[in-house]
């Protein structure tokens, strides 16, 4: 739907030097005067007058001197004027006059009041900046009402989505996509009443006529503008959104133009006005759609084919060159908008060439190469060598576009890898925020779901027991290499407490990686992460517990410290006993060793962790003691001290009668003395006898 002509005039030039009423146009000579404070006062009223009354005599005067009251005064110029011209411009007599004429004809006949901006609801001008610090719904701030903050994109996409069905939220949230990283705050009855008008407005659109509403509202965006249309070819751009929005076009509309016209006049009559141009023939008359705004201009001027810049310009149709750059960008911004959506955090040039549509990259590709990259055949697959113009910034600038025109939505591989960079680099949140709004990376709330999202991920392959990961991109059967290094996270603290040292080891294979499964990764849910305890263990030192090589070691190294080069204690024992050794020079038992090194390794592992305030320690019941009235005694053995068979043969030597533990047959652990005891040749009773 193409305007026949546009009321904007063009703006003149203005000489300060010349009458300002006139700008030297009286053919009568008449003395200049300067200004005075009484003078002016008089010509801001007449002008304010003379702008309601939007009558055409001195139109040229009222709008230069409109432009001129309009700026701050004190960058108001020195003016001059006739006398005649001033008296003629601020006669109140003549004003008055039309002034009552005019309120005759509106009372006469309503429809030509005139409606201020105010009145429209569709101005951005009349709808207030939205303060993103206060309810987004209500602009207002109330104590008594809990403020709560969007934070889910489910939220904000159905907010943004329903938004259209309340013109005042749609307005003020027409440039962000994004109210989490805009941090949208509502009220929680704001939230539902507005639920409560999109439902009603969903109700009332079902029944309505939404091509006459789609009309309307560029009908009304085009008034603003100044432009003029036929009727008929009004009519026929209502057909065409008809057909967009699959509904039907009423039989009274086809059979009868004044019907669509009643019905159009009910919806914008207070922004157009219809105009019957009857100086034409029967079959050449035309109704016209005059913004009412501009209702003073004479039409009949630009009409009659007049060319003067004080009139309205004839509309010309743009050139060729026009209809096709706007016919690439809307072909461009469809192919966008129907391009699959890129998910996961595959940041690779394979994963960037399949984020962007190839119309785009094309598009690009002849931006910066000019005549060259048009006579080249078009293949993707020679942006991994020579065939395209500085690669990279065909895939940046490309990305950029289609980020432009879908915002987070679809996110590209390069404002997510760049975003996640940032962040890495600088942790700041100011910083993220900066370049997010500038339109290079994702969102601050983004970015965090990204790394929770890759965290997650990792976690799945952490084997519970070890707390090792093992990475999906290491090829199965090929050798790999290890690096390690340490991790002084906190090397030094004021008191030498809480510091923070790991090691960190590094697994690489040389040739071609397998599949690092990023591009399965998607945004999680949530910018949190519950740690595993298996990685909280890896944090600590394990304790040791000996092997059995380890304990073997340790009981040869004992034998060599008596002088025996033997397997175990055991052997070392009946090999010193033979020797006719005494008891108390004999090794321990391999029984009695195995809690000895328990125990000592035990010790030593306390020390080593002196300087760590949190040491994971097993119970020391499991590391050769025992709790014996609640203190802790060491395990010597759990065998017998000599086997029964010895415990047969033992007689004791006492000569006053077996009264202590001095008896052999005490000390051994026999019940009682036998006949092969010498206490039977004593002349003191025993007493270890039974009764």
């Amino acid at each position: 739907m193409e305007p026949i002509a546009s009321l904007k005039r063009q703006r003149e030039d203005v000489s300060f030097e010349l009458c300002i009423i006139c700008q030297g146009t009286s053919q009568v000579k008449d003395t200049i005067f300067n200004q005075t404070n009484q003078g002016i006062a008089a010509i801001r009223e007449a002008t304010e007058l003379r702008c309601k009354l939007r009558h055409y005599e001195f139109r040229s005067a009222v709008d230069r001197l409109s432009t001129l009251f309009a700026e701050p005064p004190e960058s108001l110029p020195k003016l001059k004027w006739h006398k005649l011209c001033y008296s003629a411009y601020t006669h109140k007599g003549k004003i008055n006059a039309k002034l009552a004429k005019e309120q005759s004809k509106n009372e006469k006949d309503p429809e030509r009041k005139s409606v201020s901006a105010e009145a429209c609801p569709f101005l951005h001008s009349s709808t207030t900046k939205m303060n993103w610090t206060l309810c987004m719904f209500c602009q207002n701030f109330d104590k008594k009402q809990k403020t709560s903050r969007v934070t889910t994109f489910k939220m904000s996409n159905e907010i943004t989505e329903k938004a259209k069905f309340v013109h005042n939220i749609l307005v003020r949230t027409a440039n962000e996509n994004d109210l989490i990283s805009a941090e949208a705050c509502y009220h929680v009855n704001c939230l539902s009443k507005f639920f409560r008008d999109v439902k009603r407005a969903e109700t009332e659109s079902k029944s309505a006529d939404m091509a006459i509403s789609w009309l309307c509202q560029e009908l009304r965006h085009s008034a603003e503008k100044g432009h003029i249309f036929e009727l008929s070819a009004v009519f026929e751009r209502y057909k065409e959104l008809a057909s967009e929005c699959d509904g039907t076009i009423p039989t009274s509309y086809l059979s009868r133009l004044g019907t669509f016209k009643e019905t159009l006049s009910n919806c914008i009559g207070d922004i157009n006005e219809f105009l019957v141009l009857r100086n034409l023939a029967p079959s050449e008359k035309q109704t016209l759609l005059l913004p009412r705004h501009f209702s003073h201009i004479p039409l009949s001027e630009m009409v009659c084919g007049q060319n003067s810049a004080d009139y309205i310009p004839i509309f010309r149709q743009q050139d060729d060159h026009f209809l096709s750059l706007v016919h690439v960008a809307l072909q461009l911004r469809s192919d966008i908008m129907s391009h699959p959506a890129f998910e996961g955090c595959d940041v690779s040039e394979k994963a960037e060439l399949a984020s962007v549509p190839p119309s785009v990259l094309m598009f690009v590709n002849i931006l910066l190469g000019g005549q060259s990259s048009v006579d080249a055949e078009f293949d993707e697959s020679e942006m991994s060598e020579t065939g395209w113009v500085k690669k990279t910034r065909v895939l940046s600038i490309g990305q950029d576009m289609v980020y432009g025109v879908c915002g987070d939505k679809k996110a590209k591989p390069k404002h997510v890898g760049m975003g996640m960079t940032l962040h890495q680099s600088t942790r700041s949140k100011k910083l993220v925020e900066l370049f997010h709004n500038a339109g290079h990376i994702i969102s601050y709330n983004r970015v965090l779901r990204y790394d929770t999202a890759m965290a997650e991920n990792t976690l799945k392959a952490l084997d519970q027991e070890t707390g090792a990961v093992v990475t999906s991109n290491l090829v199965s059967g090929r050798f790999v290499h290890f690096s390690g290094d340490n991790i002084d996270i906190n090397d030094s603290t004021l008191d030498g407490k809480n510091t923070f040292h790991a090691t960190q080891l590094a697994a690489w294979q040389r040739g071609p990686s397998a599949e690092s499964g990023l591009g399965d990764i998607k945004p999680s849910n949530t910018s949190t992460l519950d740690i595993p305890t298996a990685v909280e263990k890896i944090q600590q030192q394990q304790f040791p517990t000996p092997s059995k090589k380890v304990t073997e070691d340790a009981e040869k190294f004992n034998c060599h410290i008596y002088k025996e080069p033997s397997e175990n204690c055991n052997q070392a024992r009946i090999q010193l006993f033979n020797k006719c050794h005494a008891t108390e020079t004999l090794p321990p038992s391999s029984d009695a060793a195995k809690f000895h090194i328990e125990r000592a390794n035990y010790q030593s592992f306390i020390w080593r962790e002196a300087s760590n305030p949190m040491t994971d320690l097993p119970p020391p019941t499991d590391c050769g003691w025992k709790l014996v009235d609640d203190k802790l005694s060491p395990v010597l053995t759990t065998l017998p001290s000599i086997p029964k068979g010895c415990r047969e043969l033992t007689q004791c030597g006492c000569k006053k009668g077996c009264s202590s533990d001095s008896c052999s047959c005490r000390k051994w652990g026999k019940q009682f003395c036998t006949e092969a005891c010498k206490c039977n040749a004593s002349e003191t009773p025993c007493r270890n006898r039974p009764k």
